[in-house]
């Protein structure tokens, strides 16, 4: 009697396994992969589904299109936020991170054909913040709005994208947001191996340049057509440009920033820069750092220079 009591309790148990697996799986994650350009279904393509969250391992389920270009998996419903990744044409589309509601998560993944035709990209917001930081020394802080305004993935040659010139002497590199850097190429430009999707990218790095007197020549090479570049410094500072016709002294935040900017600046221009009154070190509050990039609307690309670890890129 003992003996079936025991067996009946191991079956019992080997009967509810699954049962709890599927209570711990019960987030369906389902959407559909749709091509960009044509608008129709793409079947047959692996999506893979993360579930993300602080202080865990994640997780990773993966899937394949049906004839109707949809997809569905059932995932740990208990991870903060969930990431959709689509594989194609060598290009992978994310969307996340995502957080669910009511038990479910739907999403459409838009994916591209791909060029190595540069023709549709451009800088639609440079903006640069200048400030020395010890003696000897000015970091240029740099958010970057890059646009692909074709309905094609560019995705460059010899696994590079876009290349973004940086003065001359930068040194100590370090990008926040936006690429995955492979370097610095010959002539000092900060290039990127990620292939650029159709729409906007925000891109945010930094770097330091050495000075010895207070005044000092900066020179930027334009490559790609930019729609408005912006050069911020703290007074007492002053900078001046040619190419920068456009500007204004202002209050934000309580401290006095001088800002210049130009608009429509095509490639093979060259942006100079004569920044003057350089001597003790000053440092930006992080908060007077989101007010300026507010105020040329774009805030929220400052979010990584306040939390986050920067990345540095090799010379």
């Amino acid at each position: 009697m003992r003996t079936r009591v025991k067996a009946l309790l191991v079956l019992l148990g080997l009967a509810l396994i699954p049962l709890r697996v599927f209570a711990s799986e019960s987030l369906l994650v389902s959407g559909r992969v749709v091509h960009g350009e044509r608008g129709g279904p793409v079947r047959g393509v692996e999506v893979r589904v993360v579930g993300m969250a602080a202080g865990r391992g994640m997780q990773e389920k993966a899937a394949r299109t049906d004839e109707g270009g949809r997809f569905a998996v059932r995932m740990d419903p208990s991870f903060r936020a969930y990431a959709v990744q689509v594989f194609y044409r060598g290009v992978v589309y994310t969307e996340g991170p995502l957080r669910p509601a009511g038990g479910r998560l739907e999403v459409t993944v838009r994916v591209y054909e791909t060029t190595g035709d540069p023709g549709g990209l451009g800088i639609v917001h440079r903006v640069l913040l200048l400030e020395p930081v010890q003696v000897g020394v000015l970091e240029v802080r740099e958010v970057v709005v890059l646009a692909n305004r074709r309905l094609r993935t560019y995705v460059g040659s010899d696994g590079q994208t876009v290349r973004i010139p940086l003065p001359a002497g930068a040194r100590e590199v370090s990008v926040r947001q936006g690429m995955v850097p492979v370097g610095l190429d010959a002539d000092g430009a900060l290039v990127d191996s990620l292939p650029v999707t159709p729409g906007f990218r925000e891109i945010v790095f930094s770097y330091r340049i050495p000075y010895r007197t207070t005044r000092i020549t900066l020179t930027l090479p334009v490559t790609l057509p930019v729609a408005a570049l912006d050069v911020f410094v703290p007074k007492p500072l002053e900078v001046h440009s040619p190419a920068l016709a456009r500007k204004e002294a202002r209050t934000v935040q309580g401290k006095p920033v001088l800002r210049i900017w130009g608009e429509n600046l095509p490639p093979g221009s060259v942006v100079v820069l004569e920044v003057s009154g350089l001597g003790a070190p000053s440092r930006l509050l992080p908060g007077l750092v989101v007010g300026l990039l507010v105020l040329v609307g774009v805030g929220a690309a400052a979010l990584p220079w306040i939390r986050g670890t920067p990345r540095p890129v090799r010379p």
